[in-house]
Parts: C-alpha cells; sequence; structure tokens
C-alpha cells in the first residue's frame, strides 16, 4: 500500500518564540516527494536507488552478492545462476497482521483480550491501576470520532506498545567486537500484566547491524511496519473466535531510551539548540532556567507536520540541515498514522530517565567513583590500629615522636598527646605537638573522642595526620575548649575555624585537603564500607533477593550493576547509612540539607514503582522533580545539571497520560535483549539477525503448542504444569491465587481469639498455607526465627471503628470460612496478623519514604478480609538491639 500524496497548500512555518532569532531559512520549492511511489517492491540491479530527497546521489549500496562455490569472485555482469546469489545483509520481516491474528485465535487469550478492552477511567478517585484505563489510551478515537476501546458487536480492538533499542549482538566486551543489533518488540497492551510481555505474545523485529542506522535509513526500515498499522487501524483483519470476525488495531505508545527516541521522532541531539521536543526551552539556559511556568510551549502539532512534511519535502540535503538547525525535528514514518502524535506518544522512558541518567550519576558523584572502591583490610574501623603507617597515608616522612611518646611506654593508660586534648585552652603549636605523634597513636585518640570515621576526608584510599589532627581540633572546640592566638588572644568559634582551615603543619607545603564541610559531601571509604554492612544486615522479600546487590559492592570483580541493583542501594541501603548519619539532628546542617536532598530522589523512585496511580500521587511526583532538580544546583558542581534533569520536569505528563509505570516502561524489554544476546549465532555478517529471528520464532511456537490443551502429546506437559517461562520483569495477575488442596490445619488460639474479638460467626474453617496476591506470594510463618523473612506492611480498616490500621508484623494463618454446614465455601479470604508494637522514637524522615520503626514487642492479632487490606512486602534492617526498620516495597 502506498502512502497517499498530500496535495493540500503548505501552511507557512510556524514563528519562533518570542525573543529569540533562527538562523534564515532557504526558498524551497513546494513539490511532492515521490519517493515512496517509486520504490519498487524488489530491486531491478543490484544497488540499492534510494534517494534522500530528489537532488541527492542515489544510495549504490550492494543488495546482491554473488560467488561460486569454489569461493572465486564471479563478475556481477552476466551472472543467471541463481543459486549463487547471495542477499548482502538479510532484513526479515514478519506480517504485523498475521501476528495478531495467530495470538487472537487461542480462546483463552481472546479472553483476556475481551475484558480488558471494556475498561474505563476512575473519573471519582483519578486512580489508575492498568495502562489500558489511562487516557492516553482511553482517548484514542476512530475516524469517526467514537473511542477506539469502545465495544462493538463482533469486533476486537488492540492497543499496542512498541519498543525500540540496539544492544550489541556479541555481548557486552570491552574489548570485544562490536555488532550493533536493533531490537523492535510490539506488545498488546490489552494483556494482563502476567501475559503482556511473554515472549511468545510479543511481536519481534530485528534491525540487521553491524552499525545503527541513521533516522532516515530507520524510515525505510520501519515503512513496512507503518503499512501494517495503517491497514490494522482502517481496515482491520479478519479473524473468527468465539464471534469475533474482526480485528482492529492502534498503537498506543512508543518506548525508548533517550537515543532510541530520537532516532526514531526524528528529534535533535541533546547538544542542539532546540534539544527538547517538548518545549522550546534553548539549551543555553537549560542550567538558568528551572520555572517550567517560563519555558516556551512547545511547536502545535499542526505546525510540527508542517516542519517534518517541509523537511521530507526539501530539494535537496543542504535544505533539509537548514529545516532541522532551525526547527530541530526530522522527518519520521510514524507521522504517517493519522492518529499518531510522535511528541506525546513517544515517551520519556522512566526506566532510563531515572535510574539510569538521574540515581546513577547522582549515586557516583555522592560516592566517589563505584567501581575500584578500595578492598584493602586497613578501611575497616577494626584495622587502622594494626595498619602500618605508610598505608595510612602519612603526609610527613618523620617517623619521630615527641619527647611525651618516648618517655611513656605502651603499657600505660596515658596516651602520647592526650593530655592536649584535656587542655582548657589550646593553640596551632599544641596542633604541631599532635601531628608529631605516631599516626596510630592519633587513630587511638580519634575513637577514644567517639568520633565516627566517615567525618575524614580521605585522600585517594588515604587519611592523612593533617585531617585526624583537624578533626580532633575541631572536637576540642565542640567540647568548649578555647582557641587562643598569639596576636589576637582567646578567638570565637567561627574564628577558630578559619584558622584551623589555614593551618598546615611545618615543612607541609600547601593548603590542608578541603573539608567535608565546606564541599558537597562524599562518602569516604568507610562508609562505602557502612553501606556494604548494611545491605549485608537487611532481609529482603523473595520478589527482590535475586536483585540485591553484591557483598563487594564497588570493585570490579562484579561488573555493571543492573537497574534493580541501584533502586536497591538508593531505596534502600543508602537510605539506611545516611539517614542514620546525615539524618539526624546532630548532624551538621550542611549534611542534613543534602540528606534532605537525596530524600527526593528516593520518594520518585518509589513512586515510580507503584502499581497504581492517583492524580495526588502524581502531584507529590512532579513536586519532587521539581525540588530536586532545583537543589541539584546548589548540592553539585555546576556541570553536574544535565538534559536529563530537564527531562524529569516532563516526566509527569507521561505518567498522568499513561499511568503506572511498570505497564510501558523498558524492564521487560531490556531483559528480552539480554536473553537474545546469549544466542549463538557464527557472527556472519547478514546471518546474525536471521539466527535470532529463527530462534524466537520457535519459542513463540513452542509456548502456544505448550499451552495448547487440544494436542494429546502435550498431555503430560500439562498434567506436570510445564509452561513456557515468563522472561519478564512485571508482577503476575491481580486475581487471589491458593494452594490446590488446604492444610486444613487448625487455628490456633490467638486466631480463634481474634475472630471472636471480630464478632465473625461460622461453622467450617479451611486453612491454607499461603496466598498469591498481585504476583507476590504471603506465607504463614511456620518458624519465630525465620519471622524477618515474612514481615509484612499492612493497611486495614477496622470493622467496628473503621478507623486504618497501618503497622507490621507477619501472617500467623490463612483461612476461609463457611457460615452454613450446607452452604458452600465463602470466596472471601481471611488472614490472621501478629503486629509488632510501633517504637515511640521514629526517625524524622521515615514518613516521607515510608520508613519505620517498630519494637519487638508484639500486640494482640488481628483478623482481616484480603479484599479490604493493603498488603506489601518489608525490607527488614536491625536499627538496634530492640528496634527494627520496616521499609514496605
Amino acid at each position: 500500500m502506498v502512502a497517499p500524496i498530500d496535495y493540500s497548500p503548505r501552511q507557512p512555518l510556524p514563528d519562533p518564540p518570542a525573543g529569540f532569532e533562527y538562523p534564515a531559512l532557504p526558498d524551497i520549492d513546494t513539490r511532492d516527494w515521490l519517493q515512496f511511489q517509486r520504490r519498487p517492491k524488489f530491486p531491478h540491479n543490484q544497488r540499492c536507488t534510494f534517494q534522500l530527497t530528489p537532488d541527492s546521489k542515489p544510495c549504490g549500496a550492494r543488495l546482491i552478492n554473488h560467488a561460486s562455490s569454489s569461493g572465486i569472485a564471479l563478475p556481477s555482469v552476466g551472472v543467471t545462476d541463481t543459486a549463487l546469489e547471495q542477499t548482502s545483509i538479510l532484513y526479515t520481516y514478519r506480517s504485523l497482521g498475521l501476528f495478531l491474528k495467530r495470538v487472537t485465535s487461542t480462546p483463552q487469550i481472546l479472553t483476556h483480550l475481551v475484558e480488558s478492552t471494556s475498561q474505563q477511567i476512575d473519573l471519582v478517585s483519578g486512580s489508575m491501576d492498568d495502562i489500558m484505563n489511562s487516557p492516553g489510551v482511553q482517548t484514542l478515537r476512530m475516524p469517526s470520532g467514537v473511542p477506539f476501546v469502545a465495544k462493538v458487536p463482533g469486533e476486537l480492538r488492540l492497543c499496542l506498545g512498541l519498543f525500540v533499542d540496539w544492544y550489541n549482538a556479541r555481548q557486552n566486551n570491552l574489548r570485544g567486537s562490536v555488532h550493533s543489533t536493533g531490537g523492535v518488540y510490539i506488545v498488546i497492551l490489552n494483556l494482563p500484566r502476567h501475559l503482556r510481555f511473554q515472549q511468545q505474545y510479543m511481536y519481534e523485529l530485528f534491525i540487521p547491524g553491524p552499525r545503527e542506522p541513521t533516522t532516515e535509513q530507520l524510515n525505510n526500515l520501519l515503512y513496512p511496519i507503518v503499512e501494517d498499522l495503517n491497514i490494522l487501524y482502517t481496515f482491520g483483519i479478519d479473524i473468527d473466535n468465539n464471534g469475533y470476525t474482526k480485528c482492529r488495531a492502534m498503537l498506543a505508545l512508543v518506548t525508548a531510551d533517550q537515543l532510541a527516541a530520537r532516532k526514531i521522532g526524528g528529534y535533535a541531539g541533546v547538544g542542539h539548540r532546540w534539544f527538547c521536543p517538548h518545549c522550546r526551552l534553548p539549551r543555553s539556559q537549560l542550567t538558568n532556567e528551572l520555572e517550567r511556568i517560563r519555558w516556551a510551549r512547545g511547536v502545535t502539532q499542526e505546525a510540527y507536520q508542517q516542519i517534518t512534511l517541509a523537511w521530507r519535502d526539501a530539494p535537496n540535503e543542504k535544505a533539509q540541515r537548514a529545516i532541522f538547525d532551525r526547527y530541530g525535528f526530522r522527518y519520521t514514518e510514524l507521522s504517517r498514522l493519522p492518529y499518531f502524535d510522535v511528541r506525546k506518544q513517544i515517551v520519556i522512558e522512566p526506566f532510563h530517565a531515572i535510574l539510569t541518567n538521574i540515581a546513577q550519576p547522582h549515586c557516583r558523584h555522592l560516592i566517589g567513583e563505584i567501581r575500584g572502591l578500595p578492598s584493602t583490610a586497613y578501611l575497616f574501623d577494626d584495622s587502622l590500629d594494626s595498619a602500618p603507617e605508610e598505608q595510612l597515608g602519612s603526609d610527613h616522612n618523620s617517623s619521630e615522636s615527641s619527647s611525651e611518646a618516648d618517655n611513656q611506654d605502651d603499657g600505660e593508660k596515658a596516651l602520647p598527646g592526650e593530655s592536649i586534648l584535656h587542655q582548657p585552652e589550646f593553640a596551632i603549636s599544641d596542633l604541631n605537638r599532635l601531628f608529631r605523634q605516631r599516626q596510630n597513636h592519633l587513630i587511638q585518640l580519634y575513637r577514644q573522642c567517639g568520633l565516627p570515621w566517615w567525618h575524614l576526608n580521605f585522600q585517594g584510599n588515604r587519611v592523612t595526620k593533617q585531617e585526624i589532627v583537624f578533626n580532633l581540633a575541631k572536637w576540642m572546640l565542640d567540647q568548649g575548649k578555647l582557641f587562643t592566638d598569639p596576636d589576637q588572644g582567646f578567638l570565637s568559634k567561627n574564628n577558630a575555624l578559619v584558622q584551623l582551615r589555614a593551618w598546615h603543619p611545618p615543612g607541609i607545603k600547601g593548603e590542608r585537603l578541603k573539608e567535608l564541610d565546606t564541599i558537597s559531601p562524599k562518602l569516604n571509604p568507610i562508609l562505602k564500607q557502612e553501606l556494604r554492612a548494611d545491605l549485608a544486615l537487611m532481609v529482603f522479600p523473595a520478589h527482590l533477593a535475586h536483585d540485591k546487590p553484591p557483598s563487594n559492592l564497588g570493585s570490579k570483580s562484579h561488573g555493571t550493576l543492573k537497574a534493580a541493583q541501584w533502586r536497591i542501594i538508593y531505596c534502600f541501603g543508602l537510605l539506611v547509612t545516611l539517614g542514620r548519619h546525615w539524618g539526624n539532628a546532630n548532624a551538621p546542617q550542611e549534611h542534613q540539607e543534602y540528606f534532605r536532598h537525596f530524600i527526593h530522589l528516593v520518594i520518585i523512585i518509589r513512586i515510580a514503582y507503584s502499581r497504581q496511580l492517583t492524580q495526588s500521587m502524581i502531584a507529590n511526583f512532579h513536586h519532587h522533580c521539581t525540588k530536586y532538580v532545583h537543589g541539584v544546583q546548589t548540592t553539585f558542581p555546576q556541570d553536574f545539571m544535565k538534559p536529563s534533569h530537564h527531562y524529569l520536569l516532563h516526566l509527569s505528563d507521561f505518567l498522568s497520560r499513561f499511568g503506572p509505570v511498570p505497564d510501558w516502561w523498558a524492564f521487560a524489554f531490556e531483559r528480552h535483549n539480554g536473553f537474545i544476546q546469549r544466542t549463538n549465532t557464527n557472527n556472519k555478517r547478514g546471518e546474525v539477525e536471521l539466527s535470532f529471528d529463527r530462534r524466537m520464532s520457535r519459542l513463540s511456537n513452542m509456548g502456544q503448542l505448550l499451552q495448547s490443551s487440544s494436542l494429546p502429546a502435550l498431555k503430560w506437559f500439562a498434567e506436570h504444569k510445564i509452561k513456557p517461562g515468563d522472561t519478564t520483569h512485571t508482577i503476575k495477575s491481580a486475581a487471589i491465587g491458593l494452594p490446590e488442596t488446604p492444610s486444613n490445619i487448625p487455628l490456633d488460639a490467638v486466631a480463634l481469639i481474634a475472630l471472636n474479638a471480630a464478632k465473625i460467626q461460622y461453622s467450617l474453617c479451611q486453612t491454607f498455607t499461603w496466598f498469591e496476591r498481585e504476583g507476590l506470594k504471603f506465607e504463614c510463618l511456620q518458624q519465630e526465627s525465620k519471622a524477618t523473612r515474612h514481615l509484612i506492611h499492612y493497611s486495614a480498616t477496622d470493622i467496628h471503628s473503621r478507623e486504618i490500621l497501618k503497622s507490621a508484623g507477619y501472617i500467623t494463618n490463612i483461612f476461609r470460612l463457611k457460615r452454613d454446614m450446607h452452604a458452600s465455601w465463602e470466596p472471601t479470604l481471611y488472614i490472621c496478623v501478629t503486629p509488632y508494637k510501633p517504637a515511640e522514637n521514629q526517625p524524622s524522615w521515615g514518613e516521607d519514604v515510608d520508613a519505620y520503626l517498630y519494637s519487638y514487642e508484639k500486640q494482640p492479632s488481628i483478623v482481616c478480609n484480603i479484599m479490604h487490606v493493603e498488603l506489601k512486602p518489608v525490607v527488614f534492617y536491625p536499627w538496634s538491639k530492640d528496634v527494627q526498620l520496616i521499609m514496605p516495597v
């Protein structure tokens, strides 16, 4: 099918925003670009005849290679033996319509598709728990103006999501060769979450390498997909399943990382003046203008269409470059979809926008270089005494001690230099005396004063004697000691700190390293070790345990961290480590402000991982995004502000448009890329993608066969519950899952008391050991010693007082009831929860990130109907001997 030519007169190009001037646009002869109509279905010769513009030179790439069986090249002229012909690079394409027809032929899948199509937006609460009831899907329209998702007798309507990305087909080798393969995946958004990203229901297309195509080349590769999408939208395809005779489909959104989105959308790069396709903020004002209300609004859809058509119809490449430099847009094949708004439906993918482009650089700047952390034992507190002085980084060659040290032996209680710390006043000369002590003696003094090691500023992997003496002097000022100056006498604390910062020992040239308080605080190696220790003490629920960061976090041996591991480091590891040091009232004010800025990013990540969104949550998300971006300017260096921080302020628009992030993030697709990367290929150019396509087709066909119960040969698989593996990074169905057979363990006395307190009448009780909800498995506690692995956080409404109850505890019983001996079992499931008593002193930051302290004292058990209670698995951390920190996931 050929794209229709737009014969309407060209509208004048839009004016620039107020206060800006565009370079002059050359005169362009408006004429129809007939390249799409002239494109032959099969090449008439052995070289590509494609022209980007009518005045451009033909592509000229070789399409057919000729070779003999003996490996000797044959002349291209006169060869007629087609057996000797071989395509240069094979681009395999499968019909999207046939794929949808195959998927909808399964009765079980058709049931899921029909159920999700009828969902509507909750206009009262504005709550969205799936992309299918989001405004971005519900507002899709047919040419007649009727909502696309509206029920039509005998017609099935599907919403599709497209993902595109490039990866190294030869895996990620630091020194290996690179073969960049593109993956285009299309999923059916009507499917429930536990089926949506499974491989047998995913359309796959592989863009041949070894290099990534340009935007213009990608348009040619997308041409057949857009043709199929137009046919599916305008005419549909015929199906015959359970009364449905026709199927239509629309492309609801395109998901891609920042680079791939610019390629498929025809956007300008991050270094361009118009780096953002959603607004008209110039690149030069990225760090100066952070108030969104002051940004110039983006071009309208009508203006965008005129710009891209003018670029497409330009007579030569010079004219195309002029249009692109002026407006920052190119033509994309997706513009041929009559319903597709490129700038609204190509989303800012949150998986990369937050975890990769925001959180990871923030963490690296905060901790320093996360790779290559020193692994030597002397960095631990208990090893500092035994470390050699040269390892601890003495910045003075003299190994002499003061006369005070020479006159004392190791058996005496008083340490060399300890008397200086007890003097009511001190001066620079006293600091010089301390500096002449041995470093191991200074370390012992530092410990005796109870100073934390994370206050020290390390020089590389070492801490200097000068740094230890400076912190001891600060401790003396905090203890009320007076600092004297030979010329000015006693100085105030602030003036004394100025003198201390300018002090350097005799014989040491240069100034002391900048104090931790005067720059944005960073985690030194001691605090890095505390982060490792905190992560080791945490107990994660089962669905997070496999993403736990490595125990040797920071060393090169563990390789690149996954995005899910960065999430755990941020939302749990650093939250606890920094919360203990910077989140209390005794921490310096600068550190408390830095921690508050860190909290904004934690809240952003937590909301982005939510499976259900409300308008208040989206507003809260944008509020914390704004606070975080404003804090970047004051917390980090000037050059730390990147375009990713600007895109973060646009992300709330896509949350409002498409609902919960897990329905359209890139986790499942990136994991699918990794699965494909491990496919064995012969590494021959032009055949790598063919191997990928064949393997994925086999797996897809096998997956559908294993789910078919009509074949006798597959009954054994069905009896043993062998099903295709779920390679997704998403949750399961929202339905409640139970074991096939009840445990029939009688209720214990605690549960019976709780049932009587709730005034629930019953005749028989049927118990279970576990149940599954939203893909998460909740189990009864069998052994008291394993309570930390079964903790939950619940929020329920009291049956009598209607008060909202929130607490943490563990499940002791799972059961359902019979009200009457002759009645059937009630579908309602009950749980008996034993909660813990909340601690009296809660951290000031706990409520913001939904983290609470509980004592180990138990409260009376309660019975809850699981349909009226919100259950969340938790991360456990032993805050102290008597208090535990519970962080719901």
